[in-house]
């Protein structure tokens, strides 16, 4: 069960696949898409590997932690999040602030930016941002990852007053999602979990337990030492399979699915 778990993200190609094509005659002539050989890939390779630790012998970090986000035609798409250890002040913890259209140089944040654009509105992007901000704490905490598990305090989206996105703590507790982009950054925590042996729990909380979050996804980072600042586009280098995943997805047409 640990290693299954992790590796449901990398089914929902193939589920789309699957249906997509349960009703085309001469099914000899299906061609196997770029993304559904990749996750292949990734999943025989990953079955073959050893079982990671159980959960229950796993430490948890004593450090908390909230991600917040935002869409919005005025400030774009935006994340931020903060973590610190127990008692901790606003000035004392790490911080992220980020606008991503700020960084469409950036492979991974393109092919994300590009998958957002064809949504029909722009607040639509706050489940997937949600999840990106999840993968970026979850990277900065790497080097403290290995054999442990940790919470991350995740709360509603900030989407010019549109719903909460209570949803995301049900999908990073079942690995799993059928919307796309939100899939593909799914398996880019999966697999990070997977080669740390690290367990992930999201607990939602409302937006009033969670102002710092709310304050860095609206771009506003007064009260946090700049010292402090994290820079998560250049912390995430190279992406395990998010990138690839969502190049062959867009090859796919999952964008505009």
């Amino acid at each position: 069960v640990q290693i299954i778990e992790p590796l449901r993200p990398f089914l929902q190609p193939l589920f789309h696949f699957i249906k997509a094509t349960e009703d085309k005659q001469g099914k000899a002539h299906v061609i196997l898409p770029d993304l559904c050989r990749f996750v292949n890939r990734f999943i025989a390779k990953q079955w073959a590997s050893t079982s990671p630790s159980s959960a229950e012998f796993r430490r948890r970090l004593g450090i908390g932690s909230g991600t917040d986000a935002g869409a919005s035609k005025e400030l774009g798409r935006t994340i931020g999040g903060w973590c610190g250890p127990p008692q901790f002040t606003r000035w004392e913890v790490e911080w992220f602030s980020i606008r991503l259209e700020d960084h469409w140089d950036v492979p991974w944040v393109k092919e994300l930016l590009i998958s957002l654009d064809s949504l029909p509105q722009i607040t639509g992007a706050a489940p997937s941002l949600e999840l990106a901000g999840n993968m970026i704490m979850q990277k900065h905490l790497l080097k403290r990852l290995q054999n442990a598990g940790w919470v991350c305090l995740s709360s509603i989206s900030r989407t010019d007053g549109q719903t909460d996105n209570q949803g995301n703590e049900y999908i990073l507790t079942k690995h799993y999602t059928n919307r796309w982009p939100g899939a593909a950054i799914l398996m880019e925590i999966a697999a990070t979990m997977l080669v740390t042996e690290s367990h992930m729990s999201i607990g939602h909380v409302p937006r009033e337990r969670n102002i710092w979050a709310d304050d860095l996804a609206n771009l506003q980072v007064g009260g946090f030492d700049p010292a402090k600042r994290w820079d998560p586009i250049a912390e995430l280098g190279d992406t395990l399979v998010l990138t690839d995943a969502l190049a062959y997805g867009r090859n796919l047409g999952l964008h505009l699915s």
